[in-house]
């Protein structure tokens, strides 16, 4: 009896454990598919993600081709500055010239005007002398 009772304890046993591997089974089976469903989700989030990351890539690229062309522009109005002022300066130039120039005749005129009162005093000493010739031989 003894044995008996052991193999029949041995077979609930035995039963027991087939429920539990095929609730073990079971839950590994939903597991399994859980996992794979979440892991089919992340895929397909990854690929949006990816296809998002696609787009401002090529939206950086316009970008970046925008602010070359910007560049560019402002490398030529630059260009254009440089020669704007090379003009500036030349003109610069020609009016340093031209108050050289206006500097001269005003020393020239300042001296002119010396001469004329030179002139002017020499006349007058002239002027005086013929009067006084004048008198002496009305005198005389």
């Amino acid at each position: 009896m003894f044995l008996e009772e052991r193999v029949e304890q041995l077979e609930n046993l035995s039963v027991d454990q087939g429920r539990q591997l095929e609730s073990i089974a079971r839950g590994l089976a939903n597991l399994t598919l859980d996992v794979r469903a979440i892991r089919q989700d992340q895929n397909e989030g990854f690929k949006r993600i990816n296809g998002e990351f696609a787009k401002v890539n090529g939206e950086f690229a316009k970008v970046n081709g925008e602010f070359a062309k910007v560049s560019g522009e402002f490398a030529k109005v630059n260009g254009e500055f440089a020669k704007v002022n090379g003009e500036f300066a030349k003109v610069n130039g020609e009016f340093a010239k031209v108050n050289k120039r206006l500097d001269d005749h005003d020393q020239k005129f300042a001296e002119l005007q010396t001469t004329v009162n030179d002139l002017q005093t020499s006349l007058n000493d002239v002027k005086v002398t013929l009067q006084l010739v004048v008198k002496l031989l009305t005198e005389r």
